[in-house]
């Protein structure tokens, strides 16, 4: 199984394609914290107060504005590019020869890619905190809070790697290409937050006031499941703040990693039963 993640590991990471989505993604996030942090230490007349109070409060809004719409590009492309060199090499049929159990497959094969967006986020977000930290002109960041930002984002790219693997068992690459615009929209429309926010942003209109509360939408979209498992390490000054007034999001703590188990249990299980998945 090590060997099995490992393979897949060095494959996503050497992969030319997978590169690329990873620099876009990372300069928007990089970008994205430029901007942020611009607005609030700029003095820039329509900023929200969520990023005017620190720089945690840029790191906030880079977290609660952003990053969900981030986080399901690179899994989404790993499982693709993953699913179609299988087909293509016919590197599945050739594990099956080995007196190993079928769940080792699936396993090792997630825990490549699972390695392999991990290291991505990890760089793409420590890059976003220095920017902040360096616009914002060396304002101290909340330790607890820049460690759960780069945490969740790891955690949450892994949730969305094990529905993506999940669809790859039942779906032939090309389908899995064409449902993950739909399925991207839909998750993060559910809870549009992070949606409503990055308009705000971009266009710097007028202060506004976004509700955060917690609903059953939550356990079923990107934003909800990231802020639900963010919101305990953002310090209370802050509080998701969106407007004139504080409003405290609590969220589903747990339950990314209900998901994450429930995910990947699915996976291995029809995994066991249909090796291959479509070809």
């Amino acid at each position: 199984m090590i060997t099995l993640a490992f393979a897949y590991f060095r494959s996503t990471v050497t992969s030319v394609r997978f590169l690329i989505v990873s620099i876009v993604v990372g300069l928007i996030a990089a970008l994205s914290s430029w901007r942020l942090v611009a607005f609030g230490f700029g003095g820039s007349p329509g900023s929200s107060s969520v990023w005017t109070l620190s720089a945690d409060g840029a790191l906030v809004a880079l977290a609660a504005g952003f990053v969900p719409l981030l986080l399901p590009i690179l899994p989404t492309a790993a499982a693709y590019y993953a699913a179609k060199r299988d087909a293509e090499t016919a590197f599945l049929e050739s594990a099956l020869t080995q007196p190993v159990p079928r769940w080792s497959l699936g396993l090792g094969r997630f825990a490549g890619l699972a390695l392999a967006i991990a290291l991505v986020h990890v760089v793409a977000t420590t890059v976003s905190v220095l920017v902040i930290y360096v616009g914002a002109a060396g304002t101290p960041l909340t330790i607890g809070l820049v460690t759960a930002f780069v945490a969740v984002a790891v955690l949450i790219g892994t949730v969305y790697l094990a529905l993506a693997v999940w669809l790859a068992v039942f779906l032939r690459p090309r389908h899995l290409s064409l449902l993950s615009v739909p399925l991207w929209v839909g998750m993060n429309a559910i809870e549009p937050t992070a949606l409503l926010m990055t308009v705000q942003a971009l266009l710097i209109v007028p202060e506004q006031l976004l509700t955060f509360g917690t609903t059953w939408v939550d356990f079923l979209s990107v934003t909800g499941l990231y802020l639900g498992a963010l919101a305990p390490a953002v310090p209370e000054q802050l509080a998701f703040v969106t407007g004139r007034d504080t409003v405290a999001y609590a969220g589903i703590p747990y339950g990314a990693g209900v998901w994450l188990v429930l995910l990947l249990f699915l996976h291995l299980l029809f995994l066991s039963l249909f090796p291959l998945g479509k070809r």
